[in-house]
């Protein structure tokens, strides 16, 4: 099912940090199935993270061009981050019609679990890395305008 996106820089569930996932449950795998669909619904998405669609869950959703499916991080972490970054333009699904310039870092390496409890290790660099770096924000209540650019 196709989610409602919570908006507002003062949004409280936008704005704390959120629970670690202890289980993937049949009920995770919903939240996870239903962020798949929603950012699948919506051509301008590259990112969701669970606190968008009112869940304080860190799970994150994001779209590769090598895949059909947008992928699924459980509790992710950043484990290596570039010392190199690089400032552009970012946009929000929670902040319509709000842009600004963002530095993040250009080469991350991300683990978390798959919807299937599995470990996994994501290189990723330039927009994919960050597209993660903002999804993994909203996981810590941060949000593009709280960037300095």
């Amino acid at each position: 099912m196709k989610l409602f996106i919570q908006t507002g820089q003062n949004n409280s569930i936008l704005r704390q940090k959120a629970e670690k996932v202890k289980e993937i449950t049949p009920q995770i795998k919903k939240v996870i199935l239903d962020m798949i669909e929603t950012i699948k619904s919506n051509e301008n998405s590259v990112g969701l993270a669970a606190p968008q669609i009112n869940q304080s869950l860190q799970i994150i959703v994001f779209k590769l061009e090598s895949e059909k499916d947008p992928i699924a991080l459980i509790n992710p972490k950043i484990k290596k981050a570039s010392w190199r970054k690089e400032t552009m333009n970012e946009s929000c699904l929670s902040l319509p019609d709000f842009y600004t310039p963002v530095k993040r870092s250009k080469k991350i390496t991300v683990q978390g679990l798959n919807i299937n409890n599995e470990l996994i290790k994501i290189k990723a660099e330039g927009f994919l890395a960050r597209v993660i770096q903002h999804e993994i924000d909203h996981l810590n209540g941060i949000l593009i305008c709280d960037k300095k650019p």
